[in-house]
């Protein structure tokens, strides 16, 4: 697992500005001569640069450790949803959320030659991915013993079309 360098930055920053913020008021709670109007604008400051800035919207999800994601495909069924990510460094993950709730996670690594990407999938199963897979007009599809076969998967995020 590669981390993210962006995300990585950007929580340590928050962490020591947090901690700094912190014993900055504390300082001057306890201390008079901290009291004066340079520290009262910085702890007013602080919050208001980090809104201004759009530093609110940090947040950890899946994807804040990970390579970033080069290709993004998505299948939208009547009883389930399969996101499909393929990574820069080579990596591929597919989460299916099926009926009642039933999680299938599969993961492996790709290569890509032109439009065709070769799958080697290290753990999990799935029926419509195979070894070798095509994009073809924003779709992709499965090539098995020579014939191409659709998978439903869809190149983009998903829609919310099910």
């Amino acid at each position: 697992m590669i981390l993210s360098v962006a995300g990585t930055i950007e929580l340590i920053t928050f962490i020591f500005v947090t901690i700094w913020f912190a014993k900055l008021i504390s300082r001057i709670i306890k201390n008079s001569e901290w009291r004066n109007p340079a520290n009262v604008l910085t702890v007013l400051t602080i919050p208001t640069a980090f809104i201004l800035s759009g530093f609110y919207g940090l947040k950890a999800d899946e994807n804040t450790f990970q390579s970033k994601v080069k290709i993004r495909a998505c299948y939208e069924g009547t009883m389930n949803t399969s996101t499909l990510y393929f990574r820069e460094n080579g990596e591929f993950e597919d989460f299916n959320i099926g009926f009642f709730a039933h999680v299938n996670y599969v993961r492996g690594s790709w290569k890509m030659d032109g439009d065709t990407l070769f799958l080697t999938i290290e753990s999990g199963q799935h029926n419509l991915l195979k070894e070798r897979m095509i994009i073809k007009d924003n779709l992709l599809y499965a090539i098995e013993k020579g014939v191409i076969k659709p998978t439903f998967y869809h190149i983009g995020r998903c829609k919310g079309i099910n």
